[in-house]
């Protein structure tokens, strides 16, 4: 815990070196120090590695404004904070904010036998727990897409080597945080490392036409879903690999543009067209990912749901499903201009909060609940779990730090 500690108590020194009442907010870096940490000898290895990659981070200093309306292209979007590399969007911090609880509800709360099905992972069928990543990639499309069109309208052309180191870097994090031992490689396709391959996987197209990154999309899919029953890696991943393994990058890749076709939507002139889309690509997504699912006669046989197997039918429903969940925060934070300010914290710092919960889990599990408890003390332990991990984010936020790649 200290070392979690230690790193939201930068934020003083920061705001007393870079920031005063007068100057305006300005980008800086900042690089925390490595110092000596008393763990176990089993808990060393993750502070170390988590450690490592810091200086590879950047911590930038932003304010907190009033609400305000703002203009960007044709679409008349509500936001309630500022920050120095641009506008923040209030749905798609609260969308993120919804996915960070999520996961920390499943990642803590799977972990618990009395629990219901429904937040725990399955090889062969589809929770709630299996809609989160899906979700986390979709919004780091949407955010993507965002940021090129700006840095374009800025005047920056040359914008796919700085985003393809930028990827790699998440994906050298990933694999450190994952366990870097050459032996355990099958089992490094967790989020940070899925997101990076299916970024690097999507630059090639982000500036294309939405019906390209549409068929670029759908032609991974249809690879890897081929790749996947006719080829032998069915067993493989299935016994020794998690997320679709090294091969899962293509349905990861095909979120990932879902999620810049997302943008697109935002894009639309009419705010009620714009949810009108979202809504029917949602919808049509769930319909052929349902289709896809059963059989076919003698034509094709069932293609069953699994995350673990990335099947084509589960990337469908996925994608789908992430679309009609945004259209609540769209309505409520874009239209309505209503804020949930715990869903905005977390939204505001996606990354630290991964790690931050990841490291809370690796090395105090389910804090001081035991795994057999009952339904009434697991929950105890998460709320307990939630507020710490929620804590951290508000510290960041009061102290103006956002941790980014």
């Amino acid at each position: 815990m200290s070392d979690i500690l230690l790193f939201c108590r930068i934020g003083e020194s920061v705001l007393a070196d870079s920031v005063s009442s007068t100057d305006p907010p300005r980008k800086k870096q900042y690089i925390l120090p490595v110092r000596p940490v008393q763990y176990k000898a089993e808990k060393l290895r993750l502070v170390l590695q988590i450690y490592f990659f810091f200086p590879f981070f950047k911590i930038y200093n932003y304010r907190i404004y009033k609400p305000f309306s703002i203009k960007y292209g044709c679409l008349s979007m509500h936001t309630t904070f500022s920050s120095p590399d641009g506008q923040r969007i209030a749905s798609i911090d609260h969308f993120r904010g919804y996915v960070i609880f999520g996961m920390i509800l499943v990642n803590y709360l799977g972990l618990f036998h009395c629990m219901p099905e429904l937040l725990k992972h399955h090889d062969r069928s589809m929770s709630y727990a299996d809609t989160i990543a899906p979700a986390f990639v979709f919004i780091s499309g949407m955010s993507c897409l965002m940021t090129v069109q700006k840095k374009m309208k800025a005047g920056r052309k040359w914008l796919i080597p700085a985003l393809a180191k930028r990827f790699t870097i998440l994906i050298l994090i990933g694999i450190v945080l994952y366990n870097p031992s050459p032996r355990n490689w099958n089992w490094w396709w967790d989020a940070l490392v899925d997101i990076g391959f299916a970024g690097l996987l999507s630059l090639l197209f982000l500036r294309c036409r939405q019906s390209v990154r549409c068929l670029a999309a759908c032609a991974f899919l249809l690879t890897y879903q081929i790749f996947f029953s006719r080829c032998g890696y069915e067993p493989w991943v299935m016994s020794r690999s998690i997320n679709g393994g090294p091969a899962g990058i293509l349905p990861w890749g095909s979120l990932f543009l879902l999620g810049t076709l997302a943008w697109d939507l935002m894009n639309t002139r009419s705010f009620r067209k714009s949810m009108m889309l979202f809504l029917v690509w949602g919808l049509g997504l769930c319909l052929t990912g349902c289709i896809f699912y059963f059989s076919w006669g003698d034509t094709k046989e069932l293609w069953y749901l699994s995350q673990r197997g990335m099947t084509l039918p589960y990337t469908l429903i996925s994608g789908g499903l992430c679309f009609l969940t945004f259209l609540p925060f769209r309505l409520l934070n874009d239209y309505g201009e209503k804020e949930i300010r715990p869903l905005r914290t977390f939204g505001i710092n996606p990354l630290a909060l991964y790690m931050i919960q990841y490291a809370l889990l690796e090395l105090y599990g389910t804090l001081f609940v035991s795994e057999n408890a009952g339904i009434l003390p697991a929950l105890s332990g998460f709320a307990a779990f939630a507020l710490v991990c929620y804590a951290a984010a508000e510290k960041l936020r009061k102290d103006n730090l956002i941790l980014r790649i």
